[in-house]
């Protein structure tokens, strides 16, 4: 921006102020200047006119007394400021409905804008390069398939997750990369589809033709004029990495420049001889074998094709008439040699000098263009398709949140597109879930509830594909969500199912735990019954026992009971103290030691008391099984400044190196009586607190589970 720099190098010079501002009322974009509170200044004539408000009117004003619109402006200002740094970026000003190009430019003490219209088609993006960029980069692995089921085009993730490029699957059947075993099951919901179903299946298929892989397959029916035309397939896994694109080679750049120059070929038409000369000939172009075959207007005209041959005769009769504009002609030549269609585009300029007859012009060979443009057009209208009819709501976001596309498939959420359209992401989420927004680990997948329009919330799972400029600057970001609300609720039961088998097993300790309170209180009453009298301090130890029962009882009832999520600050110590209580007796009864070593200061984190009681009871009690013939549990507690970990020791024989990785699957258990549902719920309740969780072990020596939360202060 030359003006900006013109006037940044007054300013460094420190020039007159008198010159200044003469630099800056004649500058062409809008300029102002704030303070350090956010108010004017100082207002040039454009910016006067562009914020359709006079001088008096905004000097010592604060911006948005003036302006409620431009929230986002001053925030963008507020953080220039603060930071000390350089801004520029395109901005649909409200005041205006129109975009512009701001740059902000804080100083020592000010904050100095410029801003500058920009024609809103400079902004456009086609909705072509919308549903081209969707489908490419789209985070899970989709194909387009033929009728017949054969593999059409595949995006990025299908070459990841399958380790196949789409040149080698290309027009093969999609059962060439499904296992033998699942081979008839999908043949037979592909016909399915066919008849217009959408379905899912789960099945093997083969990791770069060899290895099995097990995945979710949805297929779902393309509509055109109601037939199936193709079948779009998705299938996943887990989130892909982000790829990226490769930079077209320089000379490859020239390469190709240097053909479509030698594309053109130039003609001259002496129409009152009839003679054509052309500059250079290129035969294989025009199918022929000699010049003569096109060296008239006559001949040359045979070559064009029927349909277009009265338009084109009439085309060069009218640039005949015309003096210094040229005309532009497109048509078909149909080839001699192989009667080939080829498409041309031709520019015609006529010479009116004394005594000349003549037309001159170049054509070119458009036939490669017209074929890629309609593909292109083919594509859209199928990227159109695979978004206005996925189950996904796929939508593009600014940076901030504002929504500035939204698929039909909103309307799930009974929601218009039309409606969400500037509106920010965060405005429906759950205000339990905002934090997760600002987590550190929120980079690519969002689990949150959404407000649906009726007022509920509905669980969404949000992958995220953010889009650069050319200065690695995040422009857009690519949002692809799902209802994972029936998936949440199975989660829910399983944890409570969980939770009742966890408390059945504790049972029979708390029923030994309770019983030995009850000897004490039991003995006391039979003292009284037969008319002892009963020191104060008999009483004292008579209550402290129904206390200790009562506290063992109430530990049962909050982890058996149904609970509503409600994540509090929470004492880590206290929680632990609270369940090596609860499972003091199971301890005892399997000759095992727990050994508590607490930080040095109290820490809190942000949690879900029941849930991480159920965490630390699984974790916990697995450490006493695997020593049946006793030993020590320790438990170390160690904070930083961001986080806090818990590290769970046991001396049991330890876990084979090859098992650690499925631990945490459901169903996945090294009991000879285990579900392997219990650490599949923990490990589930430790990502929903934004923990983390690590595995080592080594063969009779025993295993450590470290658990790591964020901390609150």
């Amino acid at each position: 921006m030359k003006y900006i720099k013109q006037f940044l190098s007054f300013i460094k010079r420190k020039k007159a102020k008198s010159v200044q501002n003469l630099v800056v009322q004649t500058l062409d974009p809008a300029f102002f200047i704030l303070d350090s509170n956010l108010q004017f200044s100082y207002v040039n004539h454009e910016a006067e006119r562009l914020l359709n408000k006079k001088l008096n009117r905004l000097i010592g004003k604060s911006i948005l007394s003036v302006f409620p619109s431009l929230t986002y402006l001053v925030e963008r200002c507020r953080t220039s400021y603060r930071r000390k740094i350089v801004q520029n970026f395109h901005y649909l000003l409200p005041i205006i409905n129109n975009w512009v190009h701001v740059f902000i430019y804080p100083s020592k003490h000010n904050i100095c804008i410029f801003i500058q219209t920009v024609p809103n088609e400079h902004l456009y993006i086609s909705d072509m390069k919308v549903y081209r960029h969707i489908f490419e980069h789209f985070p899970e692995a989709i194909s387009i398939l033929n009728i017949d089921g054969s593999v059409g085009s595949v995006n990025h993730a299908w070459e990841n997750l399958l380790g196949i490029s789409e040149k080698r699957i290309h027009g093969h059947p999609l059962s060439t990369i499904i296992s033998k075993s699942d081979e008839n099951a999908v043949t037979q919901e592909l016909k399915n589809v066919t008849k217009g179903q959408t379905v899912q299946i789960s099945v093997n298929v083969l990791y770069r033709f060899e290895k099995h892989l097990h995945v979710d397959i949805t297929m779902m029916p393309i509509m055109i004029n109601q037939q199936v035309a193709r079948i779009f397939i998705t299938i996943k896994k887990e989130p892909q990495s982000l790829t990226h694109t490769k930079r077209e080679n320089k000379n490859e750049v020239k390469q190709s420049l240097f053909d479509k120059m030698n594309q053109i070929i130039g003609w001259d038409w002496d129409y009152k001889l009839d003679q054509l000369t052309w500059l250079p000939l290129k035969r294989d172009l025009f199918g022929i074998e000699s010049e003569d075959q096109i060296n008239t207007h006559r001949k040359f005209t045979m070559l064009v094709h029927p349909e277009d041959r009265d338009q084109f005769l009439e085309s060069i009769n009218r640039a005949k008439t015309k003096y210094d504009e040229p005309s532009k002609i497109s048509y078909r030549i149909i080839r001699p040699n192989d009667q080939e269609i080829r498409y041309i585009q031709s520019l015609v300029q006529p010479n009116h000098e004394e005594n000349h007859h003549q037309l001159t012009g170049v054509i070119k060979d458009i036939t490669d263009n017209i074929k890629e443009q309609n593909k292109l057009n083919r594509t859209e209208q199928l990227y159109q398709l695979i978004t206005e009819h996925s189950l996904e709501i796929i939508a593009y976001t600014t940076p901030d949140g504002r929504y500035e596309y939204i698929s039909p498939a909103v309307r799930r959420l009974g929601y218009e597109p039309d409606e969400l359209i500037g509106r920010y992401f965060s405005s429906y989420i759950h205000p339990d879930d905002l934090y997760k927004i600002d987590s550190p680990d929120y980079t690519n997948v969002l689990t949150c509830r959404f407000r649906h329009k009726d007022g509920h919330y509905v669980w969404l799972e949000r992958s995220l594909q953010y889009i650069e400029n050319n200065q690695h600057q995040v422009e857009k970001v690519l949002s692809i969500s799902r209802d994972i609300s029936e998936r949440i609720e199975a989660e829910d039961i399983m944890k409570r199912s969980e939770k009742l088998t966890m408390a059945g097993e504790l049972a029979a300790g708390i029923a030994h735990e309770i019983r030995n309170p009850l000897t004490s209180l039991k003995g006391f009453l039979q003292m009284m019954q037969y008319g002892y009298s009963v020191k104060q301090q008999y009483y004292n130890v008579m209550e402290s026992e129904l206390n200790r029962i009562e506290m063992i009882l109430n530990e049962l009832l909050l982890l058996a009971k149904p609970t509503v999520n409600k994540f509090q600050k929470q004492n880590i110590m206290m929680l632990i103290e609270h369940v090596t209580t609860l499972l003091g007796s199971v301890a005892n009864m399997s000759n095992v030691e727990l050994i508590i070593n607490p930080p040095k200061e109290m820490v809190y984190i942000n949690c879900d008391e029941s849930q991480m009681k159920q965490v630390l009871i699984n974790l916990i009690k697995n450490a006493i099984e695997v020593m049946p013939n006793g030993g020590k549990v320790t438990i170390n507690v160690q904070s930083t400044t961001k986080f806090v970990t818990i590290s769970i020791t046991d001396e049991g024989p330890g876990i084979p190196e090859e098992k650690i990785k499925n631990i945490g699957q459901p169903f996945f258990t090294t009991k000879e009586q285990g579900t392997g549902l219990g650490l599949a719920v923990s490990f589930n309740i430790i990502e929903n607190h934004n923990g983390k969780v690590s595995i080592e072990s080594k063969i009779n020596q025993g295993s450590t589970f470290t658990l790591s939360f964020p901390t609150m202060e």
